[in-house]
């Protein structure tokens, strides 16, 4: 248990990390990532955010990517997917960490986190670096750390992972209830007043306001604020883009714990919390209000994405970790108990090898690497899945594409992307929208009326590309755009192709003529005119 079974499940954790991480540095950026990437480097170029260039989301991810494109360059993937791998690794250092100051070993935290990664592994490239993962991270850190460093600066810390959290998604609110317990648990020992409690919470609200208003404070400069709330508004109950109900909060919290091995381990942990001292209970009682609240996250959010299943997953590995220490705790006079007991929770969530841990693709891509190039093959998390657009066109045609964008076009040419596989084109090939948003995602998910508008700025845009299929249907055959295709045909000609992917340009219009200047006669002109009429 201390020894051989330790060594064996980190040997584990390295080994997929090793077949993972290489090749998903190749991938490319799905739709979402290209809203915020576009939104970033528009920014940077003077168009601002929820003004100029719409959007519905909190601002977490775009100042994600405006960090990583000032750093590294605009339209480069690598960076992105370098620091979601990174913060996948720190994840698992911070789990380590926490078990072992928390639960006295490292093997309850091991459990959790090969469970999460037999998870997050197996995402593609339309699940794989979402905010929905990304915002959870730093709710789940903001816990294990109060849990962890119990003094002020991990109050702190925790205040300040808590405010990102919610600055990449409002939804970790969730979270805060399990924050609270968290927090008594770390300041109060057993038989004290509530008073130290109250003072610790005062602390860290107050620091957490302060963080969370900070995170704000760039909108607030830009002078976009009441934009932002705008945007935000699209996504309210009630509305065209949100249809959740009573009804749908309940049918959609009820499909996700519908699993008796989601259902029950909540039901595990509260049952053998009972036969443990206080200190487990209340340690037990965090992450049962954090599971608890957490599978609400889906329900509660406007469209019921499938990457919308990370944070639960993400809370029920952390479970995983507390059973299994609960389990170790009860078993300590039967080593051999506690071994199975292990093994059967690993079981539950653990795989040895997930889906995208491959060696084939992760030797190519380091191959690739060392020669300064990028792989030729298509990176096995851009396929077709459970998303209907996801990996919507040939992998070849998409990425001649993006090459012919960014160095067969100037930089102050725009792109109107009409593609409606939603492909992310206009950040990976570092070009400005023609339209207020990156492609026609935004017109069919959010505001369909708004193409007149979308069709009249593509009439008027002189510099600009058009990425379009002429006769795609697309995974949505009721989103049609009429007007944008009687524009296109009217002002643009056909270019280039990859496959069935046309870019059009603009055609070369006549010069308007110019009028014609009244003469003014003279004398002299009259009696020519006079001497040359016929009578």
């Amino acid at each position: 248990m201390r020894g051989p079974l330790i060594v064996a499940l980190c040997g584990l954790v390295l080994v997929q990390l090793a077949t993972w991480i290489p090749h998903y540095l190749t991938w490319p950026y799905w739709a979402d990532h290209d809203v915020f990437a576009t939104i970033a480097q528009g920014w940077d170029d003077g168009l601002l955010p929820y003004r100029d260039l719409l959007c519905n989301n909190f601002p977490g991810t775009i100042y994600l990517f405006w960090i990583l494109g000032k750093g590294f360059g605009w339209g480069k993937t690598l960076p992105f997917y370098a620091v979601d791998a990174a913060m996948l690794v720190a994840l698992g250092g911070i789990l380590l960490a926490w078990s072992r100051r928390r639960l006295g070993g490292i093997l309850p935290g091991l459990v959790g986190y090969l469970t999460f990664l037999s998870y997050y592994l197996g995402l593609d490239y339309a699940h794989a670096g979402q905010r929905d993962w990304h915002g959870p991270f730093f709710a789940v850190v903001a816990l294990l750390t109060v849990q962890s460093w119990p003094g002020r600066i991990g109050r702190l810390v925790s205040a300040l992972a808590m405010a990102l959290a919610i600055c990449f998604r409002p939804q970790t609110i969730l979270f805060v209830p399990a924050m609270a317990l968290a927090i008594d648990e770390a300041t109060r020992r057993p038989g004290e007043s509530a008073g130290k409690t109250v003072k610790a919470l005062l602390v860290w609200g107050s620091a957490f306001t302060l963080f969370l208003a900070a995170s704000f404070l760039p909108l607030v400069l830009a002078g976009v604020m009441s934009d932002f709330i705008q945007g935000v508004r699209l996504t309210a109950y009630g509305g065209s883009y949100n249809r959740v109900t009573p009804a749908s909060i309940l049918m959609g919290w009820i499909s996700l714990i519908a699993p008796l091995r989601m259902a029950l381990i909540p039901v595990a942990i509260a049952l053998l919390a009972l036969g443990t001292d206080r200190t487990n209970r209340r340690l037990a009682l965090v992450w049962l209000a954090a599971i608890g609240f957490g599978s609400l996250y889906k329900p509660l959010s406007p469209v019921a994405h499938t990457y919308l299943n990370i944070p639960l997953m993400l809370i029920w590995a952390v479970c995983l970790a507390v059973l299994a220490h609960l389990v170790l705790a009860l078993a300590r006079q039967s080593p051999l108990l506690q071994l199975t007991a292990t093994l059967l929770i690993l079981g539950l969530g653990g795989t040895a090898r997930p889906e995208f841990c491959v060696t084939g693709p992760t030797q190519r891509a380091l191959a690739a690497f060392r020669q300064g190039r990028w792989p030729d093959e298509k990176p096995p998390g851009y396929r077709a899945g459970t998303v209907s657009t996801s990996g919507f066109y040939p992998w070849q045609d998409y990425r001649a594409l993006i090459d012919h964008l960014k160095h067969r076009t100037t930089p102050a040419t725009k792109v109107a992307n009409v593609l409606k596989g939603d492909p992310a084109v206009t950040s990976p090939a570092t070009r400005h929208s023609v339209f207020p948003v990156e492609s026609m995602a935004w017109l069919r998910m959010l505001s369909p009326e708004k193409q007149a508008d979308f069709a009249q700025i593509l009439a008027q845009t002189p510099n600009a590309v058009v990425v379009w299929i002429p006769s795609e249907v697309g995974p949505d055959p009721k989103f049609k755009v009429d007007q944008l295709v009687a524009v296109i045909r009217t002002h643009f000609e056909p270019d280039v192709q990859f496959g069935e992917i046309e870019v059009w340009k603009r055609k070369a219009e006549p010069e308007p003529k110019a009028e014609a200047k009244p003469q003014i006669k003279t004398e002299a002109n009259r009696a020519d005119e006079a001497s040359s009429s016929f009578p």
